[in-house]
């Protein structure tokens, strides 16, 4: 699954580097812990705008991250609301000011409806794998 999110950010080319934040990299946090990752990685690897993937959305297209660049016009905080294609922007300075120790693995946007394209559950993965084919 990460395999394909990761094919999807390097085939966009308006993505200038693509940064994978899994759990092992950071020991010392809770596997739970998704932000802390993404704020400590964009410490380490600083940008004006991070654009935030997860692998449990193995569905996402190159062209799902250019619609989303393109339509987030330079806001602090954008997300496409397309689950199971999932593509959030936020600026590094949002992201270290608004969520003080928040954990969630969304930034603050729980509009976003399931529709069962992103991969949570054992049925779920199931139900991916058999339209990725």
């Amino acid at each position: 699954m990460l395999r394909r999110v990761w094919d999807a950010a390097k085939g966009c080319t308006d993505i200038n580097k693509v940064v994978v934040a899994w759990p092992e990299r950071y020991p010392d946090l809770d596997d739970n812990n998704v932000l802390e990752r993404f704020r400590r990685v964009s410490l380490e690897f600083p940008s004006k705008y991070i654009i935030r993937l997860t692998s449990d959305c193995p569905l996402i297209t190159s062209s799902d991250i250019y619609k989303a660049i393109v339509s987030h016009s330079h806001k602090d905080y954008y997300s496409n609301n397309y689950d199971g294609h999932d593509v959030q922007i936020c600026t590094f300075d949002f992201l270290h000011q608004n969520f003080g120790t928040h954990k969630e693995h969304v930034f603050n946007d729980f509009s976003t409806r399931s529709t069962g394209l992103s991969v949570n559950t054992k049925e779920d993965l199931e139900r991916v794998r058999f339209l990725a084919k």
